[in-house]
């Protein structure tokens, strides 16, 4: 799947529909191609609502921090990032 920015995707070859929200869930490194395009729809400040679930077995586990919560203060109206432990007190 490939993200053309302003709610455009690709799968296969073939656009989707227009989106304008959607819902993203990232496990550990796996935040990587998630994180790419929450980090593109909110530089480029293109609307897209983006709700992301991201999940660790602990908190030092998370990974970009710091560049996640700067892409909430950066867009707060259209980026929300939910995380989840897996294996916390």
């Amino acid at each position: 799947m490939k993200y053309n920015g302003n709610g455009n995707f690709v799968y296969k070859n073939k656009p989707l529909p227009k989106k304008t929200k959607i819902g993203i869930v990232a496990g550990g490194s796996g935040l990587t191609p998630m994180f790419s395009v929450a980090q593109a729809s909110s530089w480029a400040q293109d609307e897209l609502e983006i709700r992301m679930i991201y999940s660790n077995k602990t908190k030092e586990d998370i990974m970009c921090e710091n560049e996640l919560k700067e892409l909430q203060l950066m867009n707060p109206d259209h980026f929300r990032l939910f995380h989840t432990l897996t294996r916390h007190d």
